[in-house]
């Protein structure tokens, strides 16, 4: 991928009679009158560059998109102080055209990555993957009042997490009712697990109604046990085949704690996820998701919320 970006200065009041302006504007040797030849070359060095852009069809972006223009007022000799207003407003502005051309030109480099790397299916497990680690990195910013307090003293959840450590035990659950800050609960222990047993532990989070595969106890199930695929020591999924969502899931967990590598599996809003009419035939899934775990799984990163 080809991708070119030029910005541009412009000296408001900037001319041939200028003080300082040497280094700014070509001017014959020992007078105040511009270099017409050096002006010209000038001038045909920016047609170039503009044609580079509008004629090659290797450039994702159009021409006025890759070129960025500033104008700023000329100081006597080019003297600027840092403390000015105008050039600190400059320099915050360039920074930040900067920042978001190369935001954009990364975005762009690996949609396109994704898209001749990935089988489609592989696609629709990276987006899904990714808006739910999306959500969980903006929400892991916010502040959870009390929480260093509530995880130091809060003897339930130590004794769970030695369990969880050593030998089999239950998911963490959290009740609550609605919008009583459950979902960043759920969320931060996410994040005080991750920090606690190291980058190495492996993690999967969803948040029930995020997406359109989000929203279904048996889309999730599948859309969580595809991931599971994904990691290292775990049994092979062919994803060209009908599975046994329960089997693989609880498969999956097995293999991962008999081989020491910890997983966190997050789970929040569990109760939204299906319709009462669908309550009966969901059930045995809901039963899987809450059955006792083996040791080394976290399902306080399966956090379940449930909501009364």
């Amino acid at each position: 991928m080809n991708n070119f970006v030029f910005f541009i200065v412009d000296f408001l009041g900037l001319n041939e009679k200028s003080k300082g302006n040497e280094a700014f504007i070509d001017l014959l040797p020992g007078s105040y009158r511009l270099d017409k030849i050096r002006q010209e070359k000038l001038k045909r060095f920016r047609e170039s560059i503009t044609n580079k852009f509008l004629n090659n069809d290797e450039n994702d972006f159009k021409n006025e998109d890759n070129r960025t223009l500033f104008t700023i007022s000329w100081k006597d000799n080019g003297e600027i102080q840092s403390d000015d207003i105008d050039h600190q407003r400059y320099l915050r502005t360039l920074n930040a055209a900067i920042f978001l051309r190369i935001k954009s030109l990364c975005e762009r480099h690996i949609d396109l990555s994704i898209s001749n790397h990935l089988k489609y299916s592989e696609q629709i497990l990276y987006n899904e993957t990714l808006v739910h680690l999306t959500y969980y990195s903006k929400l892991s910013s916010h502040t959870c009042l009390g929480f260093e307090n509530f995880i130091e003293n809060n003897k339930s959840i130590k004794r769970w997490l030695s369990l969880s450590n050593t030998t089999e035990h239950h998911p963490l659950m959290i009740i609550g009712t609605r919008a009583s800050g459950k979902t960043l609960l759920c969320t931060k222990l996410v994040q005080y697990l991750l920090n606690t047993l190291g980058k190495t532990t492996q993690c999967i989070i969803r948040y029930f109604n995020l997406t359109s595969r989000s929203k279904n106890i048996v889309e999730l199930l599948t859309s969580i046990c595809k991931q599971m695929s994904t990691l290292q020591n775990v049994p092979t999924l062919n994803n060209n085949q009908e599975f046994d969502r329960m089997e693989y899931y609880q498969s999956v967990l097995t293999s991962l704690s008999k081989n020491q590598k910890p997983i966190i599996i997050m789970i929040d809003g569990i109760e939204e996820i299906t319709p009462t009419s669908q309550y009966t035939s969901s059930i045995v899934y809901y039963q899987k998701l809450l059955q006792i775990l083996p040791p080394k799984v976290y399902m306080t990163k399966s956090i379940f919320c449930f909501r009364e």
